[in-house]
């Protein structure tokens, strides 16, 4: 009973707090305050879009940073796109790597251009990261 009595005493306390600022004055604050921009609409964070063309596919499981991967291929990098916060290692144009495929891509042929976003993973080593290919779009 006692701690009712207390608890009651408490919220009455808080709610009829005298300090509050009326909701007239809380609106004037809010329209004088700057509105806050808008997050950009794009590439998630770790992500980054490029254009790559294939070099070399794999058709057996091939090591990316000692980790067994499927669906390999080596590819050049023609075009940078946008790259997403936290991208730890950014590729410079013109560089050539190896990327795992989400999906098996056995449709894709040597030399195919494809736009593609790909997510940054660490490797197990931490000091070197290597690419995945979310999803792509065959240009040429």
């Amino acid at each position: 009973m006692k701690y009712l009595a207390i608890l009651l005493l408490l919220m009455g306390g808080i709610a009829c707090n005298s300090s509050q600022n009326d909701p007239e004055q809380a609106i004037e604050d809010n329209l004088e305050q700057p509105a806050e921009p808008l997050p950009q609409a794009g590439v998630n964070p770790g992500e980054l879009n490029f254009v790559i063309k294939i070099l070399e596919t794999y058709n057996s499981s091939k090591e990316i940073c000692g980790l067994a991967k499927a669906n390999v291929a080596l590819v050049k990098i023609m075009e940078m796109g946008e790259g997403g916060m936290g991208i730890v290692n950014l590729p410079k144009k013109s560089d050539e790597m190896q990327v795992a495929f989400l999906l098996p891509s056995e449709a894709l042929q040597t030399g195919a251009l494809l736009e593609a976003t790909a997510k940054e993973s660490l490797c197990p080593e931490a000091s070197k990261t290597y690419y995945t290919i979310k999803n792509y779009k065959i240009v040429e």
